[in-house]
Order: structure tokens, then sequence, then C-alpha cells
């Protein structure tokens, strides 16, 4: 028996699909097309299983470049299970310092912008003017005048 060593490659996901024929002792499997490209030039599309004894496996979506494996000159693909992309812990990771950097920043900054808070020109720790929080103006009622009483009988 002739044994292939596996080879690093990348690969785009072309298409994610549920594999309803197949199911496995943790559910349905997820098959994947992608196009592979090796490191020797190779450029084929493959069709890759969802791994089913990986605890850590972050499924990838349709466009997303990821890491796998081919095995020898055959077509035969794997994900790569270094591959941080293909982690669930990377994922979550990334997830929450994404989240904790936006609720650095100020009020009615824009999210999709880094913010520096060196950069911050404003100083003053008042609160700031959100275009959208014009309609609140006055509900306080401060230096407005009272309503009129109402007599009802």
């Amino acid at each position: 028996m002739h044994l292939h060593r596996w080879h690093k490659a990348e690969a785009k996901v072309v298409l994610v699909k549920w594999n309803l024929d197949t199911t496995t002792t943790l559910g349905r499997a997820m098959e994947f097309v992608a196009d592979v490209r090796t490191q020797d030039g190779r450029f084929f599309r493959a069709l890759v299983h969802q791994p089913l004894l990986w605890a850590d496996f972050c499924p990838p979506v349709e466009g997303n470049i990821v890491g796998v494996e081919v095995e020898g000159e055959t077509e035969n693909v794997r994900f790569d299970t270094d591959d941080p992309r293909l982690s669930t812990r990377e994922h979550d990771r990334r997830s929450r310092s994404e989240i904790d950097s936006v609720l650095a920043q100020p009020p009615g900054s824009d999210p999709s912008r880094p913010w520096d808070a060196a950069e911050s020109s404003d100083q003053s720790g008042t609160f700031p003017e959100h275009p959208e929080w014009h309609h609140t103006r006055g509900m306080h009622n401060a230096g407005q005048p009272e309503p009129p009483e109402r007599n009802l009988p």
C-alpha cells in the first residue's frame, strides 16, 4: 500500500450544502465545494466533507478562503485543522474583540471606523449630539412653561 502525504493548500468555498442523504451520529453532514490551489500551482475544484471528530470546527461560508490539505497528487481534500479561520474559539475571540472595540468608542461614533481615544478632540465630558435624537428635545420640559391646568368635572 502506498501512503500519500498531505500537503497544505488554500481553497475558496463556492458552495455549502447539507447532505440530507448522509447522517452521522453528530447530525446531518455538511458538504463544501471549493476551488483549491496547491503550493505547486495546481488549481482544481473539489468536494470537501465536514470533519466528524473536530470539536473546534467553525464551518466556512460561501466566499471564505480557508486552509485545506491535499493528499499527494490526488484530488482528495480535507480541511486543515491548524487553520485558525476554521476554529470556533478563534472566531469567538475575534467577535468578542470587535464588540469590545466598538463598546470602547464614544456614543454617536461610527462603529465601522476605528477610533483612537488620543485623537478625540471632545474632552468636555458633555453628551454628544446624535442626529437621530432630535425628536427627544424638550421631552424633559427644562425651561418649558407648565401646561395649563384642566378642570375636570
